[in-house]
């Protein structure tokens, strides 16, 4: 804070002459006291950020504004959340697996896994001759029996 001189004329010199006293008072009265990224608060000069969780504040001319980063909603003042994952929860078929690209969610099935990433990933194995499951439709022997799935590009409810 900043040093103001106080003055007091109670003290009288041997002769009836009056003095000055300088005492130290520290502290500020208002902002113009404070350099301009602080405000005078409570009789100090301080940081005037007063944000939310995850919120970016910026002081001018001693005011605080409080906003959310890029990417981020929300009340300033309050608090930002971050970005939203496209991927929880997630938007995919059963078993298949989710990545974001650009911001988008991608759907596809795992390693050792075939079948429609929106539907429903299965095992792979040996496809099943005749093919039981109808148009449009893939077919893997899996644990001994047919399993059916839709083929990229096409939904439905293929026999099981």
């Amino acid at each position: 804070g900043l040093i103001q001189t106080r003055l007091s004329l109670s003290h009288s010199l041997s002769g009836g002459q009056s003095y000055i006293e300088c005492e130290a008072v520290t502290g500020c009265k208002s902002n113009r006291e404070c350099p301009r990224n602080e405000a005078c608060i409570n009789g100090h000069c301080t940081n005037p950020c007063r944000c939310g969780p995850n919120a970016v504040c910026d002081v001018v001319n001693h005011r605080a504004t409080c906003k959310c980063p890029p990417g981020y909603t929300g009340n300033p003042s309050s608090g930002c959340r971050g970005p939203q994952n496209p991927c929880n929860p997630n938007p995919c078929g059963i078993q298949a697996l989710c990545e974001i690209d650009n911001g988008n969610p991608i759907c596809f099935c795992p390693k050792g896994m075939t079948g429609n990433p929106f539907k429903n990933c299965i095992p792979e194995g040996d496809d099943c001759t005749p093919n039981p499951c109808g148009p449009n439709s893939g077919c893997r022997m899996v644990h001994g029996g047919p399993q059916c799935f839709c083929l990229p590009e096409f939904e439905g409810n293929p026999p099981s």
